[in-house]
């Protein structure tokens, strides 16, 4: 099971209905690349379309399978422990570096939100803490030490 806040359940949609119209140009420019008979043989423009075609269908078969098992989560209204769709500010112990970002689904397609999917070491580290709460781990291959400050 994969857990998915509305807006990127909705994003993952959006990207599969993307690469399936994607792949369905591409099957046609494929057969129009191949030329003639027996043309496709050291025909560049069909072999890269074709290996295009390939590496996309296998990420929209990737896609499918995480969205036959997405299930939608709606934030809890509760904000004493860090869980989906909470916004946190953690510090740094160590660097005194102060971090804020929201635990965000299995996948998160947008690159402009600044969240951090709960599958990442991280989000596991922190996952569950109340604010004042540290929690030590190690995170790419770095022993870390974070305090909850805010949960939102």
């Amino acid at each position: 099971m994969f857990y998915f806040l509305r807006e990127d359940l909705e994003d993952l949609d959006i990207r599969i209905a993307e690469l399936r119209s994607w792949l369905e140009n591409t099957a046609q420019s494929i057969g129009q690349s191949a030329g003639g008979e027996g043309a496709w043989h050291d025909n560049f423009a069909f072999e890269e379309a074709h290996r295009q075609h390939s590496m996309h269908t296998k990420r929209l078969e990737e896609l499918q399978k995480i969205r036959d098992q997405a299930q939608l989560v709606d934030p809890e209204v509760s904000t004493e422990a860090i869980a989906i769709g909470k916004t946190v500010t953690i510090i740094d112990e160590e660097t005194d570096e102060a971090r804020s970002f929201q635990i965000g689904s299995y996948m998160i397609l947008d690159k402009h939100r600044t969240a951090v999917s709960y599958a990442a070491p991280l989000a596991q580290l922190i996952y569950g803490a109340r604010i004042g709460e540290v929690r030590e781990g190690v995170i790419g291959g770095t022993l870390k030490r974070y305090k909850i400050i805010e949960i939102r």
